[in-house]
């Protein structure tokens, strides 16, 4: 059927200009099948637009409500438009079970037999299926709903000599694993929602995780696997620099989510063990169960009690701890350089840790081990001075911990995390230059402690060394491979960039994939009103100002974040901002550009460079007084002069310029008042970028 396992994007929008252009733009993305969910407009299905211009082969489905689908009408309506759309000329029309004789074959069109269980996995599932291929199917489709782990491996077990192409899953976050699973054991494809946001049915991925993510189209029955236990497991990251680590180096193995309840991660390794799964990450709430479970077990296990690692073998499991290797790896590579010029040693250090739980067990475990003194300190007293005891340390009373003298913070509590990210565990007076400030959340990764430590001159570390430390070494572990430790972290934190993770781009939704620049290593201002210190700004100005290479150097000398608003709504599209407004035109781009600037006005740390017209907007206006504005103000003759030396003008940015230095000063002369009513200041951008950047970094530091 096809080549490899491929993904079936599926598409389910209430009006039909949406799912038209969520067919082009999945076409862009590289589907190869899409499913369009009929049930999911709003008024009677138009074919012949639907069908106009089709990228790849398409299928109909009309889902109804005890199905998990949308659909509101009557069965006679619904059947009356599947023949429709078999005449039509869909590719692929899917039909219930139980339907499939009251929908006679047309011409090519090929026939998806398909059964859906929104309730549970039922115990005659396997008489279903043969039932159902016995059927004039040209595809047999099997959708339950997991209510154990082991529910997958009865669903999986119908791929087995299916005697007909069959994609078999299970729905819910229990059933995740099975969507991927079944491509290594013949499915021609797995469904993937393009849009997040539609719900499209319990557990399914997103079609753009399983193309980047999971790489579905290299799934084969030679293919490893490899997973992370926990529950919740949805959150986990470990897919993401897993399977990058993996596919950088060519492994042909999968790392897969698994969701298992408390108490039931022994039944599931014993049945897994037929798949099989040559090893796990272990999250909570597993990790003591387990140190219990494994056979064998590395010393760091039997230390601490918990294993972050199991690795299959054939005595049994054999578990390990990366968790306190990871913490002093890092420490030992970010501790504060020396007046001889190398790194202070990690045993002069006086260390406080916060918190009592896994992580600062582990960083508690690797700190004895290299004879580091230290204290520890958590909220709840009893379970603090129990790990105190056992580390054999003192323990320090919680509302006295800015009395205790140290040169050395690592918090493990998880005071600050997401979405509690106005806490910090520590009073931001409490920090100094002296003091090395190690925060071990990831999620954010610049929390408030780490924001603070920062502009006080500590010297910090974020949690995201130590969470790619702990998967790389768990990593050589699965693979016998070194671990690609930057590819791990580029990818976690493009993942964890505000931009994005999770971002709502403007309709159609799609899949963000543009990542923020990092920034780089490390005029006269006309002051218009005094402003309240801010950690966000704006630089405004026309094409050609040099917004983007200010906004670049800024960000290097504040330590912040930048991005360029126009750079990342192109990457976003898929397309250039002058495709964009031919096809669309300037109103669809300025929605989009609105979309893009409200969702940056909320973040913090940033230099954002905007596109010239953004502010002629009034609700983009608005959304500038979140931050300060800073008028990057330039000539009409020497911003032409840029544009014309500058490939991106005529390249990608829209030609608002065609009568050349005229219009550019008629253009200008119309935005001028508004740039100067937004601006809180003005920066004269006639000199070389490193000079406008260094003058506003002067004012905005004045106060």
């Amino acid at each position: 059927m096809f080549d490899t396992p491929i993904t079936c994007a599926v598409i389910g929008r209430t009006r039909h200009k949406m799912m038209q252009a969520e067919i082009a733009e999945a076409a862009k993305q590289g589907a190869k099948l899409i499913e369009l969910r009929m049930d999911f407009l709003a008024r009677s299905p138009d074919y012949k637009r639907l069908l106009d211009k089709r990228p790849c082969p398409m299928i109909a489905t009309f889902r109804r409500q005890a199905d998990g689908g949308r659909w509101t009408g009557t069965e006679e309506q619904r059947l009356m438009l599947i023949r429709q759309a078999v005449v039509a000329g869909f590719d692929y029309i899917d039909l219930e079970s139980d339907i499939i004789e009251k929908i006679p074959r047309f011409g090519n069109v090929k026939r998806i037999v398909s059964y859906h269980n929104i309730q549970e996995t039922p115990e005659k599932l396997e008489l279903i299926y043969q039932q159902m291929c016995q059927e004039d199917a040209d595809i047999v489709k099997i959708s339950v709903t997991a209510q154990h782990p082991a529910d997958n491996l009865r669903v999986l077990a119908l791929l087995k000599n299916a005697p007909k192409p069959t994609v078999a899953v299970c729905m819910g976050d229990l059933g995740t694993c099975s969507r991927l699973l079944s491509l290594k054991l013949g499915a021609p494809f797995t469904y993937g929602a393009f849009n997040r946001e539609r719900q499209i049915a319990p557990g399914i991925l997103a079609f753009k995780e399983l193309q980047t993510t999971y790489n579905v189209e290299r799934i084969n029955a030679q293919t490893r696997v490899i997973g992370v236990v926990g529950d919740p497991i949805g959150h986990s990251l470990s897919p993401l620099i897993h399977n990058a680590a993996l596919q950088h180096l060519g492994i042909n193995a999968l790392y897969l989510p698994f969701r298992v309840p408390r108490g039931e991660l022994g039944p599931f390794l014993k049945a897994l063990q037929e798949f099989p799964v040559d090893g796990y990450s272990v999250t909570i709430p597993h990790k003591e169960a387990a140190a219990k479970l494994a056979l064998l077990r590395e010393g760091s296990v039997t230390a601490m009690g918990a294993a972050n690692t199991l690795l299959a073998t054939s005595a049994g499991f054999c578990a390990a701890n990366t968790d306190a290797q990871a913490a002093f790896d890092s420490l030992r590579a970010h501790l504060p350089m020396g007046p001889d010029g190398f790194r202070v040693a990690l045993d002069s250090r006086r260390v406080m840790i916060l918190g009592a739980g896994g992580v600062a067990r582990a960083v508690a475990y690797a700190l004895r081990q290299e004879n580091v003194a230290f204290v520890i300190t958590n909220r709840t007293e009893d379970r603090g001075q129990a790990l105190a005891d056992e580390m054999g340390c003192l323990f320090v009373e919680w509302s006295a911990r800015h009395n205790v003298e140290c040169d050395t913070v690592i918090n493990c509590t998880s005071v600050g995390m997401h979405p509690n990210v106005d806490e910090s565990p520590l009073h931001h007076s409490f920090l100094n230059p002296e003091l090395m400030v190690f925060d071990t959340i990831y999620t954010p990764e610049t929390t408030l402690l780490i924001r603070e430590a920062r502009e006080r001159g500590c010297h910090v570390l974020t949690g995201v060394d130590m969470f790619v430390r702990q998967a790389a070494l768990q990593f050589e572990l699965f693979t016998g491979r070194d671990a690609p430790l930057d590819v791990m972290t580029a990818r976690l934190r493009k993942a964890l960039s505000p931009l994005t993770a999770g971002s709502a781009a403007s309709e159609p939704i799609m899949e963000d994939t543009a990542e923020i620049p990092s920034p780089v290593p490390p005029a006269i201002i006309e002051e218009a009103s005094p402003v309240t210190r801010s950690r966000l700004l704006f630089l405004i100005g026309y094409r050609g100002a040099g917004k983007t290479t200010v906004a670049q150097l800024l960000a290097g000398k504040l330590g912040w974040n930048w991005v360029d608003a126009d750079a990342l709504l192109e990457e976003r599209a898929g397309r250039s901002i002058r495709e964009i407004f031919a096809t669309d035109g300037e109103a669809a781009f300025r929605a989009m550009e609105s979309t893009l600037l409200d969702e940056l006005s909320g973040l913090e740390d940033y230099v954002i460079a905007t596109g010239g017209g953004a502010v002629m907007s009034e609700e983009n206006r608005a959304r500038l007084t979140k931050g300060l504005v800073v008028w990057l103000k330039a000539p009409a003759d020497l911003l032409w002069q840029r544009m014309q030396a500058d490939p991106t003008t005529s390249e990608q940015r829209p030609d608002l310029a065609q009568g050349g230095l005229t219009e550019v000063e008629e253009l200008l002369a119309a935005r001028a008042p508004t740039y100067e009513a937004c601006q809180h200041f003005t920066a004269d951008a006639e000199p070389m970028p490193e000079e406008v950047a260094d003058a506003i970094l002067a004012w905005f530091r004045q106060g």
